[in-house]
């Protein structure tokens, strides 16, 4: 596991988010995912949970904006807490897809499985308006 990733892990002050962070950390390949990111420009992250992927890619590149974007207020305040001093990222406790924000880039990780087919159309569609041209 990257050295990056670890220290991001650490920074949980509570165990279940420690764990949680980790077993996704395990999970997924943040690296290539990453990767397929424009290293500069607005990228949300829709279904952030605890914030592990958005303070990663954040910190991968300070010319990025990152936005997480979560239902569950108590795990944005959790990434809200650990990530203060990361000036090119935010947290936001609503569904970000309802808003009128464009963005260079969206990522959907470990969403998808959790919602209705009909759901999954609606997400899709309401991503690709709130992208940025090219």
């Amino acid at each position: 596991m990257e050295n990056l990733v670890k220290t991001i892990i650490r920074s949980y002050p509570l165990l279940w988010p420690r764990i949680y962070a980790y077993i996704r950390a395990r999970l997924l390949s943040m690296k290539e995912i990453e990767k397929a990111l424009p290293e500069k420009g607005k990228i949300l992250d829709v279904g952030c949970g605890y914030g592990i992927t958005s303070i990663y890619f954040a910190l991968k590149s300070i010319k990025r904006q990152v936005v997480g974007s979560e239902l569950s207020r108590q795990r944005v305040i959790t990434a809200r807490r650990i990530s203060r001093e990361i000036p090119n990222l935010r947290f936001e406790a609503k569904n970000l897809i309802e808003s009128d924000e464009k963005f260079d880039a969206i990522v959907a990780i470990d969403l998808l499985h959790h919602i209705s087919n009909r759901k999954k159309e609606v997400l899709v569609k309401e991503c690709r308006k709130r992208l940025n041209r090219n």
